[in-house]
C-alpha cells in the first residue's frame, strides 16, 4: 500500500503534535537508491519527509525549505514542453539530506538532474570524502 499525500500529511501531523486540519504542501519523491518513495510534508513551519508505503517519519525538522517548481527547473537545462520533471533522492555529492530532493529532468530520450538551488548536473556522482 502506498499514503496518498493526504494520509501523508495526517502522519506527518500526527507525528509533530500539529493539528491535522493545518494547511500542508506535500512533493512526492522517488528513491534512487531503492525502490521506495517518500512524501516531503511541509506543514507549519515544519517539514517532515514520510515513507510512502509504511508511513514512518523518516525526518523532520523545524524548518520549511523553498523547493524549485517543476517548471522552473525544466527552465534551468532548457527542456522542451514535452519534458517530465520528477523529485528523485538519493545520498550524492549532489544532495546529501531527503529534504533536498532533486529535479530529474527527462526530454526526449535525454536526463538531466537539477539541485534545488537551480544548477544543473549530468549525473549523480557519491559524495567523496571530505568534498
Amino acid at each position: 500500500m502506498v499514503l496518498t499525500d493526504a494520509e501523508a500529511v495526517e502522519r506527518a501531523c500526527l507525528a509533530l503534535s500539529l493539528p491535522a486540519s493545518a494547511p500542508a504542501k506535500t512533493w512526492r519523491v522517488r528513491r534512487l537508491d531503492r525502490p521506495s518513495e517518500y512524501v516531503i510534508v511541509e506543514v507549519a513551519d515544519h517539514t517532515a519527509c514520510i515513507d510512502a508505503a509504511s508511513g514512518a517519519l523518516m525526518l523532520s525538522a523545524r524548518y520549511v525549505p523553498t523547493l524549485l517548481s517543476a517548471e522552473a527547473a525544466k527552465r534551468c537545462v532548457g527542456a522542451g514542453p514535452d519534458a517530465v520533471a520528477e523529485l528523485v533522492w538519493k545520498p550524492c555529492a549532489v544532495s546529501q539530506s531527503p529534504f533536498d530532493a532533486i529535479w530529474l529532468i527527462s526530454d526526449h530520450g535525454q536526463a538531466q538532474y537539477v539541485d534545488q538551488r537551480g544548477r544543473p548536473w549530468a549525473s549523480l556522482e557519491p559524495k567523496r570524502p571530505g568534498g
